[in-house]
């Protein structure tokens, strides 16, 4: 329960996340121009493969589609929402140079997830959380503007692949929202390369639209529902 708790204090909101962004970018580029007057790495992006690390925090949530049985006879269910919930990711970077503005990007990932899903039973709010670790394989390919001294802005989009690595619990599987434990998404994202002497540092942000019907067991908590998905915004920072 007191995790639960910290989870909800930590509810952060897709708006706040963007706003760290700009505020990150414009510090960055502020203090680069004070301090590296100079051209930094400039032959880093003619490099065929490099290679860095990512950490990452998101916003996540469920998107619903009720189903015609809580239209039609699921009377004392009023209402069945997901809330927004933080979590974080790990991850590596291979970055593979197509051309002078293109790159192919395969980042590996564990992400800590944390979804609630809330029913409104005659007045009465039940909540069901989902908490599954996934290995993720995002498969992006990468848009660069022309490189201004030591920054260019990018845009990217491709999937990603994810498969749980928690086992499922067994007790009590009827008192249970059940999902499928693996799932394919859409991502696309808009960030900055911002060039050092030794490194590229590189904030971005994200959005993640599941493309699964993620229901698995049909019971008396997915009745209500016809279809859920997963969807997520993240501001990740980048090292490479």
């Amino acid at each position: 329960m007191q995790t639960i708790n910290f989870w909800n204090k930590l509810n952060l909101q897709g708006k706040q996340i963007i706003l760290i962004l700009v505020v990150s970018l414009l510090a960055l580029k502020s203090t680069q121009a004070q301090i590296r007057p100079g051209v930094n790495s400039p032959n880093y992006d003619e490099r065929p493969i490099h290679y860095g690390f990512l950490i990452s925090g998101h916003v996540s949530s469920y998107k619903i589609k009720y189903s015609s049985r809580f239209t039609n006879t699921m009377d004392s269910l009023r209402s069945i929402n997901s809330k927004n919930s933080p979590g974080f990711s790990l991850g590596l970077i291979i970055n593979y140079r197509l051309g002078e503005y293109f790159d192919t990007r395969l980042l590996p990932a564990i992400t800590f997830y944390n979804y609630t899903v809330e029913y409104n039973i005659d007045g009465v709010t039940r909540t069901k959380t989902n908490s599954p670790v996934m290995a993720e394989f995002s498969f992006l390919v990468k848009y660069k503007s022309q490189r201004k001294k030591n920054t260019r802005v990018y845009v990217l989009g491709g999937f990603k692949p994810s498969i749980e690595v928690t086992p499922k619990t067994t007790d009590n599987p009827d008192d249970q929202l059940i999902l499928q434990n693996s799932n394919v998404s859409l991502e696309y994202g808009i960030g900055m390369d911002v060039y050092f002497p030794m490194f590229k540092f590189s904030p971005e942000v994200r959005f993640s639209h599941g493309l699964m019907n993620l229901l698995d067991v049909n019971n008396d908590w997915s009745r209500g529902m016809e279809k859920l998905t997963s969807h997520s915004v993240t501001f990740l920072i980048l090292f490479e």
